[in-house]
């Protein structure tokens, strides 16, 4: 893992489950991301986009009931899954504090068209879908990346497509 990031301006990760119902303990990512933030200071990386999901804890979806009623859902249907994603953003939120890191909120993924991909500053804020183009999300990262985008840096913007 060293020699992938030592050369590296940033980290994008897309480290996560990748089954609806995962048999992946769901400390190993958390051990996983434990590695790869001291990979980064030991070779002076400083910034790291990761994905998420709806569910990943944020402070700013307290009065969501969208937030609320998917979070409850997906504990109850698929708790791996859902307690993999709750562990990440946890420990992004306490040992992460000498990144600049972002968590880019996704809900379903899907291939096709762009035609606009925004990010909210929570889970169902007017205007916000649970619905995500890969190419939409891949294109809002890189335009943060251009900019240079210190508009969510230690934050979890819920990034959506519009229909």
């Amino acid at each position: 893992m060293a020699k992938a990031i030592e050369s590296q301006d940033l980290i994008v990760s897309f480290l996560g489950p990748t089954e609806f119902w995962p048999s992946t303990p769901p400390e190993l990512y958390v051990q996983a991301y434990k590695t790869i933030f001291d990979t980064m200071r030991k070779h002076k990386v400083k910034v790291i986009y990761a994905i998420g999901t709806p569910y990943t804890p944020d402070t700013t979806d307290t009065n969501s009931r969208i937030a609320r009623f998917t979070s409850f859902f997906f504990r109850i249907l698929t708790h791996n899954l859902w307690k993999s994603f709750v562990l990440i953003g946890s420990l992004f939120d306490k040992e992460a504090e000498n990144l600049s890191w972002t968590i880019v909120r996704v809900g379903r993924l899907s291939n096709g068209t762009n035609r606009m991909t925004a990010a909210f500053e929570y889970v169902g804020a007017p205007g916000w879908t649970s619905n995500t183009t890969r190419d939409g999300i891949a294109e809002w990262i890189v335009n943060q990346i251009d900019r240079d985008g210190q508009d969510w840096v230690r934050k979890k913007p819920a990034v959506s497509t519009s229909k």
